[in-house]
């Protein structure tokens, strides 16, 4: 999307965030039409004899990202290729590059892909993906 900027410098649109394994074939083009990321974690609260918070333990930290594409192709066939290879089965590694930041990029693991389809509308893949934030590889399998 082309875009001019004037006044403050500011992030605009989705940018481009590639997909470099995993997802990554001959049959799935797609656009990115919207990503969100979170950060979260769990949280243990430490109580005194009265019942009053006086501690938070914050654990188990999470990074999140929610992505919803427009799969493509040179012809309807491809795009319809490109829709069924999206939807890859959960637990696959897919490694995230975000030119706008590198606050996304990592490999995380596939938690969903559900694809939607309406009667007057395009076809989306909607892609849940997560990974640890504490700099430690969840995505490599264990035998």
């Amino acid at each position: 999307m082309s875009a001019v900027i004037k006044g403050v410098g500011v992030v605009w649109s989705v940018g481009a965030i590639t997909f470099t394994a995993g997802i990554v074939s001959a049959t799935n083009a797609g656009y990115t039409q919207s990503a969100r990321f979170s950060r979260t974690s769990e949280k243990t609260e430490i109580k005194d004899n009265g019942g009053i918070i006086r501690a938070q333990v914050f654990h188990g930290y999470k990074k999140s990202i929610s992505i919803t594409i427009v799969p493509q192709g040179s012809s309807v066939a491809n795009a319809r290729s490109s829709m069924d290879a999206h939807c890859l089965t959960p637990g696959t590694t897919i490694t995230v590059v975000d030119d706008s930041g590198t606050l996304l990029d990592a490999s995380y693991n596939l938690i969903s892909a559900t694809q939607n389809r309406t009667v007057d509308g395009v076809a989306t893949i909607d892609l849940e993906l997560e990974q640890g934030d504490e700099s430690n590889d969840l995505t490599t399998a264990v035998s």
